[in-house]
C-alpha cells in the first residue's frame, strides 16, 4: 500500500460493498469460458480446460482470425455500482491489452443523462494506463443497442455486465449479447418472473451468472483499484467523483428521494454530522 498516504478516508467505505461488487461483475465476465477465445486466440473449447488423454489439442481448429478476437463488452446501468464496474473493467482490460495485446471495446449504457455525464467525466479523468486504448462509448438505451450491432457486424456483445437489478435491464442485456455470449448480473432482482423464457435462453445459447459478490475474495483486487483510482473514488462532489455528498442522517430521507430520481450519485452518511 505505497499510496496509503493519499488514500481518502471517505473512499474506504466503498470497499465494504460497491467497489468489490463492480470488480466481481467484471471478473465474472472475463473469466467465463466463452470469453477465453478472445483472450487466448484459440477457438472454443480449446481456450480453456480440455480433457487429457486424447488428441483433442492437436485436432483443434486454427487460431482465430484477427476480427474474431475483438472483445466487445456492454455495461447496463451507470449508477454507483455501474461506475465501479466500468472503472474496474477498463483497468483490467488495459492490463490485458498490455500483456496479451487484447483488442476490446466497451459500451456503457444508462437511460439517465446525468449518469451518462458522470461516467463521461470519470472516463475523461482516468489516464491512459488505467483505461487502455480500446474503443469506449457511453450511450442511451436505444443508441447502445445500435452500437452493439454496428461495432460487431450485427453479432452483439461477447459479454454484458448487468448492474441494475430490474427486468428491463435484464431484457436489455439479453438483447445486446450475442448468441453464445454471457451475462454477468450483480443487480439485486426482486420482481418475478425473469423477463425471458427458458426457450429464449436456450435458442440464443446465453449463459447467465447471477448473485451476490464474495467481498472477501474480491477485496485484494478492489483495494488495488481503489488505490490507483483515487481521482475517481477519493474526492467528494467533484465532477468526476463517485461520491457526490457526505451528509448526516437527518438528510437521509431527502437523499434517498433524490437518488431514486437519478438526481444524485453515491451518498455517504456520517453519523457525526
Amino acid at each position: 500500500m505505497s499510496n496509503h498516504a493519499q488514500l481518502a478516508d471517505s473512499s474506504l467505505i466503498l470497499l465494504a460493498d460497491i467497489l468489490p461488487t463492480g470488480v466481481f461483475a467484471a471478473m465474472q465476465a472475463l473469466q467465463h469460458p466463452k470469453i477465453a477465445p478472445m483472450l487466448t486466440g484459440k477457438p472454443y473449447p480449446f481456450g480453456g480446460f480440455v480433457p487429457g488423454g486424447s488428441n483433442a489439442h492437436g485436432q483443434a481448429a486454427s487460431a482465430l482470425q484477427k476480427d474474431d478476437r475483438i472483445l466487445t463488452i456492454g455495461v447496463v446501468g451507470l449508477g454507483p455500482v455501474g461506475v465501479c464496474a466500468t472503472v474496474s473493467l477498463l483497468d483490467i482490460l488495459a492490463g490485458l491489452e498490455k500483456s496479451q495485446r487484447l483488442v476490446y471495446q466497451v459500451i456503457a449504457i444508462d437511460p439517465l443523462e446525468p449518469r451518462r455525464s458522470k461516467m463521461q467525466a470519470v472516463y475523461d479523468v482516468i489516464e491512459s494506463s488505467g483505461k487502455g486504448g480500446g474503443r469506449f462509448a457511453i450511450a442511451s438505451v436505444e443508441d447502445g443497442k445500435k452500437l452493439a450491432l454496428e461495432w460487431t457486424a450485427g453479432a452483439g456483445c461477447n459479454a454484458v455486465l448487468e448492474v441494475v437489478g430490474n427486468p428491463s435491464a435484464l431484457s436489455l442485456a439479453y438483447d445486446i449479447v450475442r448468441p453464445f455470449g454471457s451475462v454477468s448480473s450483480v443487480g439485486v432482482h426482486q420482481e418475478p418472473p425473469l423477463p425471458f423464457t427458458g426457450r429464449d435462453v436456450y435458442n440464443k445459447n446465453v449463459s447467465f451468472d447471477f448473485g451476490r459478490c464474495p467481498v472477501r475474495a474480491m477485496f485484494p483486487i478492489a483495494l488495488e483499484i481503489l488505490l490507483k483510482r483515487q481521482d475517481v473514488f477519493g474526492g467528494v462532489g467533484a465532477e468526476a467523483s463517485l461520491i457526490d455528498r457526505v451528509v448526516g442522517f437527518d438528510e437521509a430521507v431527502e437523499m434517498y428521494k433524490l437518488f431514486d430520481k437519478g438526481q444524485c450519485g453515491k451518498i455517504l452518511f456520517d453519523p457525526s454530522l
